[in-house]
């Protein structure tokens, strides 16, 4: 099982767009965090407005971007290339030869996706932190535990994501239909709230930023329990669904 997972995120390591967007992560995650001190600074140096910027949200303020947009982009990639472009080009024929059931090579691919998005997360957490520091908003040690909390919170929501996206790709065939699909459906979940409210907390995407329930007092208990259930229970439908197409198609 370890090797698979080490194969499948080698394979992902190999691709240098993984490391492209990795670094472009990075990017944006600073100058999100730090857009709000430059604006703060300027203004208070040359119209005296006196705005305050709270530092102490430096290393979590591109959370939301990296939770709603961009990680979900990643994985999508991610799913597209580890599971429908192997599909397409009957490479999956040669990890099947392998002393390995489906069940592992389907939990190797989910748990490869996972760890580079875990690390993903990793790096640009430190690159913040490393900002908040010198900006002076990291002033204490709870501070940073709770910024990595916060980013370690987001991949929870995240891992379902990813069961939903892989049982997607055991439907769909076609590796643009599927990126298409994925973003259509993201997109359509997290307006549905909106306009059926009654289906927020029934739909796991209206939990993709619940680590923002940990940034001040902590919920009521049901509150927790309610949205650890809904989350946990749509991973494992995604997931055994997923394993039991999986282990159905002909390859």
């Amino acid at each position: 099982m370890k090797a698979a997972i080490r194969n499948e995120l080698k394979k992902l390591i190999l691709h240098k767009k993984y490391t492209v967007l990795l670094i472009i992560g990075v990017l944006l995650g600073l100058a999100w965090s730090l857009t709000g001190y430059l604006l703060s600074a300027a203004l208070n140096a040359f119209m005296g407005l006196g705005v305050l910027w709270d530092f102490n949200s430096v290393p979590t303020s591109s959370l939301p971007m990296f939770a709603h947009f961009y990680l979900p982009m990643m994985i999508f990639m991610a799913v597209t290339d580890l599971f429908a472009g192997e599909y397409g080009d009957q490479t999956i024929r040669a990890a099947l030869v392998r002393p390995i059931t489906r069940l592992k090579l389907y939990t190797a691919k989910l748990s490869a996706i996972m760890i580079y998005i875990t690390g993903f997360l990793g790096v640009v957490f430190t690159a913040n932190l490393i900002a908040g520091v010198f900006v002076g908003g990291v002033d204490s040690p709870w501070v940073a535990l709770r910024s990595l909390a916060s980013f370690a919170l987001t991949l929870v929501p995240l891992a379902v994501l990813a069961c939903f996206a892989a049982l997607g790709a055991q439907i769909i065939k076609s590796g643009s239909l599927l990126m298409f699909s994925m973003i259509l459906s993201l997109l359509l979940m997290s307006v549905l709230p909106l306009l059926l409210p009654f289906t927020r907390n029934m739909l796991f995407t209206s939990f993709l930023g619940w680590y923002r329930m940990f940034a001040g007092a902590l919920p009521m208990a049901g509150v927790l329990v309610n949205t650890a259930l809904t989350l946990l229970a749509s991973g494992a439908v995604f997931y055994l669904a997923g394993t039991i197409t999986f282990d159905r198609k002909d390859f």
